[in-house]
């Protein structure tokens, strides 16, 4: 946790700095769908939805670079598993808070913009678990915060003077513990140019 403060401390500072310089900012909330894998063969978890806000600045001649941060919040089942008899049950809320960069084609007044969108930060990770043998239930959590880098594409497509529908697909990996969880995820929004 500590960790993920001190990172949106100085990606808020670093976005405020760079403001100075900016064309234009941007506001961007985007609904997601998030489909997890893990690198442990025995936890298994269940596709889910998730929201995002971004927000950030424009920059270059054609505004086609972006700089921005995004804080997201997503909450994963564990699928149940039987594992020497326990039966465990649980989930997975995550927190990404990134540093995010997207580099446009096209001009800032064209209706149709794709992008490339590499970014990186950190994971607030908590799990939750219950077990149950016999009728007997034990529950426990824990929580970390993992480094986690993501690349993307999407589509912005101009609607009114300074709203823009965003789309696109992302894949993200969290370097959880030992492993990493793979997410990908399939993500839309309404863009805000201010």
């Amino acid at each position: 946790m500590k960790s993920t403060i001190q990172l949106t401390v100085v990606a808020s500072i670093l976005a405020i700095g760079t403001c100075a310089y900016a064309q234009q900012g941007f506001l961007r909330p985007e609904v997601s769908y998030n489909f997890a894998s893990t690198s442990d063969s025995v936890v298994s978890l269940k596709d889910s939805a998730g929201f995002t806000v971004a927000g950030g600045a424009y920059f270059g001649s054609k505004n086609e670079h972006e700089v921005g941060l995004s804080v997201g919040v997503v909450n994963f089942d564990l699928k149940p598993v039987v594992i020497s008899g326990v039966r465990v049950t649980g989930d997975v809320k995550t927190v990404p808070v990134l540093a995010t960069y997207r580099y446009y084609l096209g001009a800032r007044n064209d209706r149709v913009r794709l992008y490339a969108a590499p970014s990186a930060g950190w994971t607030f990770i908590k799990m939750s678990a219950t077990g149950e043998l016999s009728g007997i239930t034990a529950s426990d959590s824990d929580s970390e915060t993992d480094f986690t880098w993501s690349l993307g594409v999407g589509v912005l497509v101009n609607v009114a003077p300074k709203f823009d529908i965003d789309a696109g697909y992302r894949y993200q990996q969290i370097n959880a513990g030992g492993g990493h969880v793979n997410v990908s995820t399939i993500y839309a929004g309404l863009n805000w140019r201010f």
